[in-house]
């Protein structure tokens, strides 16, 4: 079976390396309640906010500048993450689009050092958990993908 991907489409195995680096570098920030001067290493906080604007994009109502389908899937990636990781569980586009403008916003200020204010550690926490829920479906779909590999009887069609 064919898996082939639009050119900018990226699944969750893509972007594994990042949310597993962000769960890491968001944990120390949350146990400190701040943003120490290394914060988050410039590549990682580069990856995350460019997994947000294609969400971003894949979730308005405009006419996309990129790959339309990058942008719905992307979106679809992390609409499954914060279903998984929300408590209590977003049920609106309202309360989706509000937590995506938190999550980015946080995620752009990341390379500067302070102490974190109490919404700041919410909000950390709520995206450690998101970016947790992205790494693990990551590591799975990785799985999935070797798994059927060695499934003799996927050759056998």
């Amino acid at each position: 079976m064919s898996q082939t991907r639009s050119v900018g489409v990226y699944g969750r195995t893509y972007w594994s390396y990042t949310a597993a680096a962000m769960v890491d570098s968001l944990g120390t920030m949350i146990s400190a309640r701040r943003i120490n001067d290394e914060g988050v290493p410039k590549a990682i906080q580069y990856g995350a906010v460019r997994f947000f604007n294609i969400v971003l994009e894949g979730a308005s109502d405009e006419a996309p500048t990129a790959s339309p389908l990058a942008g719905i899937n992307a979106y679809g990636i992390a609409v499954d993450a914060m279903e998984m990781s929300s408590r209590p569980f977003v049920e609106s586009r309202g309360e989706i689009d509000r937590l995506l403008g938190d999550y980015i916003e946080f995620t752009k200020s990341l390379g500067e050092a302070r102490e974190l204010s109490e919404g700041e550690v919410e909000t950390a926490t709520s995206l450690r958990k998101f970016f947790h829920h992205l790494w693990r479906g990551g590591e799975s779909e990785a799985y999935e993908r070797v798994v059927e590999m060695d499934d003799p009887s996927s050759s056998m069609t």
